[in-house]
C-alpha cells in the first residue's frame, strides 16, 4: 500500500483552486446541510487537495465545503486540507471513486436508530438529511422547538405549524423556507 498523503497542512479558504473536471453538483439543500453541520460541529474532516506545478493547492474533494468556509465564514479563514502526491489522473481518479465508494455501505438500522436517537441536531436543514429509519426527523424530536442554551436569554418566538400532503413537499417548502433566512425545522407527526 502507498501511503498518498504528504502532510496536514491549513491553508486560506481562497488559497485552495477547484478542479475543473470535478463532476459532483451541489443543491441547495445540500448546502445548507453541510453549512449545518459546518456550524455546529466545526471542521472535522480535511479536504483532499494535490500540489500543482505552480506550488498551488487544487481540491481533489472538498469543494462545497471550501465555497461555504470562503463564502459564509471568510476567504482568510484556514482549512485544514490533506495535501497528497497524486498526478492529474489519479486526483481524478479518486475524485471519481470517494462518494460512489461510501454509498455502498449499509446500514444496521437498529444501531443507526440509537445512535440517531442520543443526538440532537439543531440545524434543521441538517436534521432533514438525517432522518431514523421510522422516518422522524432528529431536530428535537420530542420538544416543540430548540432547547435553549443555558445562556441564552428567553426571547418571545412566533411559530407556525403548516401541515403538508407527503415528505417531498414538507422538504421542498423547508429547503424554501431556509433559503428565505427563516429559521425553521421539520416535524413528523
Amino acid at each position: 500500500m502507498r501511503d498518498r498523503i504528504m502532510e496536514l497542512r491549513r491553508v486560506k479558504a481562497s488559497e485552495l483552486r477547484g478542479a475543473p473536471w470535478n463532476w459532483r453538483t451541489h443543491p441547495e439543500r445540500q448546502r445548507a446541510a453541510v453549512a449545518g453541520s459546518i456550524e455546529e460541529i466545526g471542521f472535522f474532516d480535511p479536504l483532499d487537495v494535490r500540489v500543482l506545478p505552480d506550488g498551488t493547492l487544487q481540491i481533489i474533494d472538498g469543494h462545497l465545503r471550501q465555497d461555504i468556509i470562503h463564502a459564509d465564514v471568510g476567504p482568510d479563514t484556514l482549512v485544514p486540507v490533506n495535501v497528497t502526491d497524486l498526478t492529474e489522473e489519479e486526483a481524478k481518479k479518486a475524485n471519481l471513486t470517494k462518494d460512489p465508494l461510501a454509498t455502498l455501505a449499509e446500514s444496521d438500522a437498529g444501531r443507526l436508530d440509537t445512535l440517531l436517537g442520543e443526538v440532537r441536531i439543531l440545524s434543521t436543514p441538517l436534521a432533514a438529511v438525517l432522518r431514523r429509519p421510522s422516518g422522524a426527523s432528529l431536530a428535537h424530536p420530542d420538544e416543540t422547538g430548540p432547547a435553549p442554551d443555558e445562556t441564552e436569554k428567553l426571547v418571545e418566538r412566533y411559530q407556525i405549524l403548516v401541515t403538508c400532503r407527503s415528505e417531498q413537499e414538507q422538504a421542498e417548502l423547508l429547503e424554501r423556507f431556509t433559503a428565505e433566512g427563516l429559521t425553521c425545522r421539520s416535524l413528523i407527526s
